[in-house]
C-alpha cells in the first residue's frame, strides 16, 4: 500500500492488474495497452498520455485521475467510476463506456467517435466543448 506510485513511461503491456489498489499512482506515458485492470483502483491515479488501447479498465474507480491525452481506443470502460475525471484530448474511439459514470467529467477536444455511450451519460459531463461525438458530429 505504501510502496513505490511512480511508473511514470512503464512498459506494462498486456499486465494483469485486476483488483490492484493503485490509488494515487503515476503512471503518465505508461504502455498499458491490452493490461487487466478491471476493478482496479485508480483513484486521483495519473495515466496522462499513457497507452491504454484495449485494455480492460471495467469496473474501475478512476475517479478525479488524469486520463488527459490518454490513448483509450477500444478500451473497456463498462462500469467505471469515471466522475471528475480529467479526459481532455482523450482517444476514445470506439470504447465501451456503456455504465460508465460520467459525472462532471472533463472531455473537452476528446474523440469518442463510434464509442458506445449514452446521450444521458454524456450529459452529465462537466465538459464537451470541442468534443467528437459517437456519431461523428463536434460539440460547440
Amino acid at each position: 500500500k505504501k510502496g513505490e506510485r511512480n511508473f511514470r513511461g512503464a512498459k506494462l503491456e498486456g499486465a494483469e492488474l485486476r483488483a490492484a489498489d493503485l490509488k494515487g499512482i503515476k503512471l503518465n506515458g505508461a504502455i498499458l495497452r491490452m493490461a487487466d485492470l478491471r476493478e482496479a483502483k485508480l483513484y486521483r491515479a495519473n495515466l496522462r498520455g499513457a497507452n491504454l488501447y484495449k485494455a480492460d479498465l471495467s469496473g474501475a474507480d478512476l475517479r478525479k485521475s488524469n486520463l488527459r491525452g490518454a490513448n483509450l481506443t477500444k478500451t473497456d470502460l463498462s462500469g467505471a467510476d469515471l466522475r471528475k475525471a480529467s479526459l481532455h484530448e482523450s482517444h476514445l474511439r470506439e470504447a465501451d463506456l456503456s455504465e460508465a459514470d460520467l459525472h462532471q467529467v472533463k472531455l473537452k477536444r476528446a474523440n469518442l467517435m463510434a464509442a458506445e455511450v449514452t446521450e444521458k451519460q454524456l450529459a452529465r459531463a462537466k465538459s464537451l466543448k470541442e468534443a467528437t461525438l459517437p456519431d461523428g458530429r463536434v460539440h460547440k
